[in-house]
């Protein structure tokens, strides 16, 4: 690897780290989605009092789990594909330029199409517990309000 590869290298890591921060920015906008239409479901249910509309907001919370998930897939694929470049470029600062494997450009090749099978492997993944929980969260908000307000 020479220098022009190394900047090609460098400039290919902060394309991928660009496209981890879009994908960021879905995820906070689904989350987003999600408080906002629970919530106006909430509102609904308790002026209306029709509190068995309540209940589709398990429906809506397992469909948007469903769907940050699915972006998250694309970002963990990402998370690779910096690691990958880090450990090129690394070899390459410490001087090992022979153990470098080839280099493909950009992030095509890497991502993968999410499937139900990476979804749910994703969402059970130990580090994401945090993520997880927020849509627990809300399923409780809404338990809570059909307990307090509602049908039982």
């Amino acid at each position: 690897m020479n220098k022009d590869k190394l900047d090609i290298a460098f400039e290919d890591y902060h394309s991928v780290q660009e496209f981890i921060a879009r994908m960021d920015q879905y995820i906070f906008s689904i989350r987003n989605l999600v408080v906002a239409t629970t919530s106006g479901i909430i509102a609904y249910s308790i002026v209306q009092n029709k509190y068995l509309v309540l209940f589709a907001n398990y429906i809506l919370i397992v469909c948007f789990l469903f769907l940050e998930y699915s972006w998250k897939c694309f970002q963990e694929d990402a998370y690779k594909r910096t690691y990958l470049i880090e450990d090129m470029i690394q070899k390459f600062l410490n001087g090992n330029q022979n153990s470098i494997y080839p280099y493909e450009f950009g992030l095509g090749h890497v991502l993968r199409a999410p499937t139900i099978r990476k979804i749910v492997k994703t969402i059970f993944r130990k580090d994401r517990w945090h993520n997880i929980f927020f849509y627990i969260m809300i399923a409780v908000i809404n338990t809570g309000v059909i307990v307090l307000f509602g049908i039982f």
